[in-house]
């Protein structure tokens, strides 16, 4: 997903068209992904306001996951609003803050996320029957972001999703 660092926006910069085309270019394009009819991919560009939903249909049939730069759930307005309406993601993936942090909506509650332990989370359980969307942002794993800590996640999607 292309972010401040990548197309502009940091620092007040514009973000160009020039930029956005040659991430595009150098990157996967596509607004929508599916792997096996199992799970679906949405992009979702905060910084545009922009997600596409082209395959409505067939939605239901798999496990949707949200990909963003920035973070989605804690955003508020009418983005997040037409996310959970025309998506309803499963769970999102973030960064930008290049912290972990772990979102769960309409709460307002954050977690911290430093420790090196396995998370489990049932996403059907959690958008079903506690009607809440789980978000998971993801640190950098780039020295040129101003941490001292790195970090790398992993996730294993399927019913449960297990983050370490």
């Amino acid at each position: 997903m292309p972010g401040d660092n990548d197309i502009g926006g940091e620092d007040g910069e514009y973000i160009s068209n020039s930029n956005v085309r040659r991430f595009e270019e150098s990157f996967q394009n596509e607004d929508l992904f599916d792997y096996e009819n199992m799970l679906r991919f949405f992009k979702i560009n905060r910084m545009m306001l922009d997600f596409s939903n082209p395959d409505r249909e067939h939605n239901a049939q798999r496990l949707r996951v949200g990909i963003s730069h920035a973070p989605i759930l804690i955003g508020g307005g009418p983005l997040l609003r037409s996310v959970l309406s025309e998506l309803d993601p499963h769970v999102i993936f973030s960064g930008h803050w290049h912290e972990s942090r772990i979102f769960i909506h309409p709460s307002t509650h954050v977690v911290n996320f430093y420790e090196s332990t396995v998370r489990h989370f049932d996403l059907r359980s959690l958008k079903e029957k506690e009607h809440q969307y789980l978000e998971i942002m993801v640190p950098t794993a780039s020295y040129r972001m101003g941490k001292m800590k790195m970090g790398l996640g992993y996730a294993v999607l399927g019913e449960l999703i297990i983050i370490n």
